[in-house]
């Protein structure tokens, strides 16, 4: 539990721990609860520990079959992360040779989910050259399971139901259960832009309490949604705060992040990718007017840059001494709808 009022952060074991400043970390925890069937009758691709299964399931698709990929609520942890895994899984079943007779199927309760029109004009032409299926605007209702196996996901929407032989989804996210008394409607942690000082649930003029990573919610003002807050993100607002906590601690007044932009690579299957680069910059200089920016683009060889992107980051925590990190996947480089969405 947390007591912002008395500056106490009690552990699970019952360890009380007293702070002059606390920096929240604490990521976010799936909650399939509130749609009936989702936990019994999906595998959650945002949890690790669901992937030996998927891996296996996967393995073992059979010619004919229907794999969902259903966003179950947005926010929801890495946004690109459910078009990545679609475009993976069409390279698996193509080099297994049933992708001609397999569909696979994307759904999302907003007409689309991350990086505005450029993404989705990206992301949308190699959907479309890989014959991904995408429905935007349809809000998980309910699953069913029949005693064939298959599973039947209801929708409010156009579409009112959609049959599969796996579904894997994004199940809804909130923070955990401490912040209980933290939390917005969107059951995150509603944090200020520039500082992410925490908002609510905190005494008036506390200004030592921050929050960072999936479980904070800042909006932009000048276009009224909310700023992305994993990955690089996370990392350039721990920065931030800590620079924040050291100008306060000399008697100085708050460091104002100048920069806050981010590059992810997304893999598109055959070693290709899509990179996407957000910049929040400006808004971060000027929140009441500045708005993003965003670079959407295709690249060849672009797996083998995530990797490298990736060790990178790992670096970092290691003084740059990286010795066992990851190694690019040496697979099919043929890509037979490459030329199509490029």
């Amino acid at each position: 539990s947390l007591d912002t009022a008395t500056r106490q952060l009690t552990l699970e074991d019952g360890t009380c721990l007293d702070y002059d400043y606390l920096v929240l970390a604490p990521g976010v925890v799936s909650d399939p609860t509130g749609i009936p069937g989702l936990s019994e009758c999906s595998l959650d691709i945002t949890n690790l520990g669901c992937f030996p299964e998927i891996k296996m399931q996967l393995a073992t698709i059979q010619p004919g079959s229907t794999i969902l990929i259903g966003i179950a609520k947005c926010p929801y942890a890495c946004p690109p992360f459910p078009f990545e895994l679609s475009f993976l899984i069409d390279e698996l079943l193509r080099v297994a040779g049933v992708r001609d007779t397999c569909k696979i199927v994307i759904t999302c309760p907003v007409p689309w989910p991350f990086g505005g029109p450029m993404a989705e004009k990206v992301f949308k032409a190699a959907m479309e050259a890989k014959e991904i299926e995408y429905h935007g605007g349809l809000v998980l209702e309910s699953l069913t399971q029949g005693e064939d196996g298959k599973v039947v996901v209801h929708y409010q929407g156009d579409l009112s139901e959609v049959t599969a032989d796996l579904v894997l989804a994004t199940h809804p996210h909130r923070a955990p259960d401490f912040l209980a008394g933290h939390l917005n409607p969107k059951g995150m942690v509603p944090v200020d832009l520039q500082t992410n000082r925490v908002t609510k649930g905190v005494p008036e003029g506390e200004k030592r309490v921050f929050c960072v990573g999936d479980a904070c919610h800042a909006v932009l003002p000048a276009v009224g949604a909310a700023i992305p807050k994993a990955g690089e993100f996370a990392w350039q607002g721990g920065v931030a705060v800590g620079e924040i906590i050291a100008a306060e601690l000399a008697g100085d007044e708050d460091v104002m992040p100048a920069v806050r932009s981010a590059r992810c690579i997304v893999d598109a299957g055959y070693g290709h990718g899509i990179v996407v680069q957000p910049d929040f910059s400006a808004a971060f200089v000027n929140p009441a007017e500045g708005k993003p920016k965003m670079n959407v683009s295709s690249v060849a060889g672009g797996h083998s840059q995530k990797v490298e992107f990736i060790n990178n980051y790992l670096s970092l925590f290691t003084d740059g001494k990286l010795t066992n990190g990851f190694q690019p996947d040496q697979g099919p480089t043929e890509d037979p709808t490459w030329a199509n969405w490029n």
